[in-house]
């Protein structure tokens, strides 16, 4: 379940879908559809739609390739949970292995 935005965008992994401006504010539901590779998009009823997954690779990666994907991903959304930080108040975690802005590999 998300809530669609003021724009008619829902995020799903950090890439933005978009539903429809008139469910602004609106809680829709979303399920994967792994064989078909979209994302359905209900709400209650009225409305129903079938988007494309985004990010997806259409071939088997090697194990190098893997690696470098994740280790990209995992910045973007180091990245992505800093610049949160500043919009935001700070939240309680619990054991952080690295704080915004540090590179140290988060290995022990």
């Amino acid at each position: 379940m998300r809530r669609v935005n003021r724009q008619g965008f829902v995020k799903v992994d950090l890439y933005p879908y978009s539903i429809s401006s008139k469910l602004a504010g609106k809680n829709v539901t979303l399920s994967i559809q792994a064989k078909e590779q979209n994302l359905l998009v209900v709400y209650p009823q009225e409305y129903s739609r079938s988007l494309p997954l985004k990010g997806l690779h259409q071939r088997a990666l090697s194990y190098q390739e893997y690696v470098e994907l994740m280790q990209r991903e995992a910045s973007t959304r180091t990245s992505f949970a800093c610049s949160r930080e500043v919009e935001s108040p700070p939240r309680l975690s619990v054991h952080p292995l690295t704080r915004c802005g540090e590179t140290a590999p988060l290995t022990r």
